[in-house]
């Protein structure tokens, strides 16, 4: 399994025949964000796995939850996916490293291909991580298991 340290925060583990997208690939799949993000991808699994970081102010780091979060980013994403089809299906934990991470899991269409995707947050004080699966839904199995080896690969990097 390769390492990439991301934005000097996290260490994630990612399989032979992922590779890092750089700016234009993001671009043309339409992956933009507020903060540092981190995209891999494996054509051949027809993956994408997504990271993301956001920080946040005093008071709001203290009153939200991961669950809350997590809950947001679903209306959030539900509306914005809504032209290709949006289907939620449930709320779900997943670890992150040795971390709890709420999120959910959807289903959606991309070029009339079948889709599924999870979304989750772990907040770690003052900063909200996001980690997404893009897959193809007749590949969801397999593309489950890669996701969560590549989700308990993740560390924190220490001083």
């Amino acid at each position: 399994m390769k390492t990439v340290i991301f934005n000097d925060e996290l260490k994630v583990g990612y399989p032979e025949g992922f590779h890092i997208m750089d700016e234009e690939e993001m671009k043309e799949m339409g992956m933009f964000d507020n903060g540092p993000v981190l995209c891999l991808k494996d054509s051949e699994r027809h993956m994408i796995i997504s990271v993301g970081l956001k920080k946040v102010g005093g008071f709001a780091s203290f009153v939200l939850n991961q669950k809350e979060i997590a809950k947001k980013m679903e209306g959030y994403i539900g509306n914005a996916q809504k032209e290709y089809g949006y289907r939620f299906c449930d709320f779900i934990t997943r670890n992150v490293g040795d971390h709890p991470a709420d999120g959910f899991c959807y289903n959606y269409e991309a070029e009339g291909v079948e889709m599924y995707a999870e979304a989750f947050t772990w907040k770690r004080g003052k900063e909200i991580f996001y980690f997404y699966l893009y897959a193809r839904e007749e590949l969801r199995k397999k593309s489950i298991q890669v996701w969560e080896e590549i989700l308990a690969s993740v560390s924190e990097c220490l001083d």
